[in-house]
């Protein structure tokens, strides 16, 4: 047991750190980028030169597109879509209650000339 007058060993808890392990579609989207950007590189400019940068970003494009169909980054992708979509909301809750604001002078406005025009006629017809 603990003792009181060591406050660490008495609220000391262990955890359990897992080592990290990425994902094998991540270092292969990276090897392609690579292989891309080495090839962009080169100078020769034959039709096997450009038939391989094609395929290579052929295969740089279908890693990506790995990459996105995982869980993980779906679950990503939704949540920076729903703050997108708030935030164009409170936007256009913003627009929405400037707009009301301008209506309602307005609207003030109208009644006071109503008011002023009804009391300049009154004037006349006396």
């Amino acid at each position: 047991m603990a003792s009181l007058a060591n406050p660490k060993s008495y609220f000391h808890a262990r955890s359990v750190s897992l080592p990290f392990k990425p994902n094998p579609l991540i270092p292969q989207a990276e090897d392609r980028l690579r292989k891309i950007r080495s090839s962009e590189a080169a100078t020769t400019c034959s039709f096997s030169s450009v038939s391989g940068m094609i395929s290579g970003l052929t295969d740089f494009y279908d890693s990506i597109d790995d990459l996105l169909l995982l869980p993980h980054t779906q679950k990503a992708l939704v949540q920076v879509g729903r703050d997108e979509v708030l935030e164009r909301f409170l936007g256009l809750l913003d627009i929405c209650s400037t707009s009301k604001d301008v209506v309602a002078r307005t609207k003030e406005t109208v009644q006071e000339l109503h008011s002023a025009l009804r009391r300049r006629r009154a004037m006349n017809w006396h």
